[in-house]
């Protein structure tokens, strides 16, 4: 078929800023066979330059980068190529990114092949394809500038650069993805390592950081927590201790990265009628979660990904390639998990809110009167001998035992509606909102944990009131539950008398009376009953 192209190459590719439209100029007609299809409308001849037909309907997006992404992850630009929303016979390409993000390397893009040694300049979203166009530089910024965002002394700059760890283009400028290098640089010298010994690393080519894969594009420093207190007429000592609490250290010199601002301004002005302190707690929760979240991610990240590649038998470069690659997409992953996760949960929470808040009102205004319910239960799983296992098989292997017992625990209480509050190494703390389905959950547990990781469990229940705070439990309830399973025997489920008379009517469950012990730290003794299966 013959094509009528419109040709894009390396002079047609310029850098730009996202979101321009750049018309591309109209190119002869030439037969099939100067040409290959690359997909769709896309084609390509032999001097690598793209063409586009016109006969065809063509939305598509391409990654062309003029330099080896993992060594310079800034020098790419993102382009999309559309015939669809174009004037007659003028395609356009618009340009949606100048810099390669996480966020497009991460949803499956590739840079595949070589030409003339080095590596490909072009890649497209979803497969592969030999390389087809280079594009011109994209924007830099100067050393100053680096040191502006970093932000550091112009000397720690020009040191990197005399180490040969930062390596600016023929022009001494720098993709802003340095500003991460710089920072960990400064990460290594805190930890003792010596930064002279990383560059033998990195001019050996045993090193490589290309943090722009999945880091952040480094944010300006805009303002003040001075100018920022001033502007919601709160004091600066409560802006920067808020940050502070989010697990962002304010900075010495009192200046905010403009993305900090941006939040601190938003949470102070939606929560102008909250309190300092309750402003306090907000900061904790979701500062304090998010940390654990990301921490505990990256250390998955390193198991279950870094250290299968680091046993393979690649070269130690392509090793780290590899990691390089994955880790951009597990980031991308992260950021799509995240938020669906977060609504989702917010939607079944959100609807459990409303329905015990309504029935309040209700009750309140004289519409209907509170159904009547069951207290809820609190449970303590606990591992018999696992501080013994540790000193014996080692840290490694009691971490091991303990993620053992989390999936245990995640799949049979969440099945009798539970839900694990607190993880606790040596077992975890759950909630029910039955007594019966607490019970029926810990015998359950008993012998599901010992067939999964070959270690006994024991279990401590208790029913009755609680007090909700930032996702969590506390009051007597909880403690005693906690004092419960501290008393149980290795495979023995105990119970309260409260819990043994809210699960009294199920026929599936039996008590062995216990007798009335006194547990350590609760003042009174404690009426224990054993749970079995009827």
């Amino acid at each position: 078929m013959p094509v009528s192209p419109l040709a894009i190459d390396g002079r047609s590719s310029p850098a730009a800023d996202p979101g321009e439209r750049l018309p591309v100029g109209v190119r002869p007609a030439v037969s099939n066979g100067c040409v290959r299809q690359v997909e769709g409308g896309l084609w390509a001849d032999a001097s690598g330059r793209l063409w586009l037909s016109l006969e065809e309907a063509l939305e598509l997006e391409l990654l062309v980068a003029r330099k080896d992404p993992l060594r310079h992850p800034g020098s790419a630009v993102l382009l999309r190529f559309s015939s669809l929303d174009s004037e007659p016979n003028v395609p356009r390409v618009t340009v949606l990114s100048t810099t390669l993000r996480n966020s497009y390397w991460g949803q499956g893009w590739q840079m595949l092949g070589r030409a003339d040694g080095q590596l490909v300049p072009t890649a497209r979203k979803g497969a592969s394809f030999e390389p087809l166009v280079r594009s011109s530089s994209v924007p830099t910024i100067s050393a100053e500038e680096l040191a502006g965002l970093v932000p550091c002394p112009l000397e720690q700059v020009q040191r990197l650069i005399d180490l040969e760890i930062l390596q600016p283009d023929d022009e001494g400028r720098f993709d802003s993805s340095q500003v991460h290098v710089i920072r960990l640089m400064t990460g290594f010298e805190a930890a003792g390592i010596s930064i002279e010994d990383v560059a033998r690393g990195v001019r050996s080519r045993q090193l490589s950081f290309p943090l722009g894969l999945f880091m952040p594009e480094p944010a300006p420093i805009t303002t003040t927590y001075e100018q920022l207190a001033s502007e919601v007429g709160r004091s600066r000592e409560l802006v920067r201790r808020l940050s502070s609490e989010f697990g962002i250290a304010p900075g010495a010199d009192d200046r905010v990265r403009s993305e900090d601002a941006e939040i601190l301004l938003l949470v102070l002005r939606t929560l102008e009628l909250a309190s300092g302190d309750d402003l306090s707690r907000f900061a904790r929760l979701y500062g304090g979660s998010i940390q654990r979240l990301v921490g505990a991610g990256i250390q998955f990240f390193d198991r279950a990904v870094r250290e299968r590649v680091g046993d393979s038998s690649l070269p130690d470069e392509e090793k780290d390639a590899l990691v390089y690659e994955k880790g951009a997409a597990f980031t991308h992953l992260i950021s799509r998990v995240t938020p669906w996760l977060q609504a989702r949960h917010r939607e079944r929470i959100l609807v459990e809110y409303l329905v015990s808040l309504t029935e309040g009102f209700m009750d309140e205004r004289g519409i209907a009167p509170r159904q009547p319910r069951q207290l809820p239960a609190i449970a303590f799983l606990d591992l018999s001998g696992y501080t013994a296992l540790a000193e014996e098989r080692g840290d490694e292997a009691a971490a091991q035992v303990a993620a053992g017992v989390a999936e245990v625990v995640q799949e049979v209480a969440v099945g009798h509606g539970g839900r694990p509050v607190k993880w606790l190494g040596d077992g975890v703390m759950m909630h029910f909102a039955e007594p019966p389905a607490a019970i029926m959950s810990g015998l359950d547990l008993i012998e599901e944990t010992e067939r999964a990781i070959s270690a006994p469990a024991r279990v401590g229940i208790n029913a009755g009131p609680v007090v909700v705070q930032e996702g969590d439990y506390f009051g007597r309830t909880v403690n005693v539950a906690a004092r419960i399973a501290d008393y149980a025997s290795p495979r023995e489920v105990l119970v309260s008398e409260q819990a043994r008379e809210a699960a009294a009517i199920d026929d599936a469950i039996a008590f062995e009376l216990v007798g009335d012990v006194a547990l350590k730290g609760i003042p009174r003794p404690v009426r224990l009953h054993r749970a079995v299966r009827a």
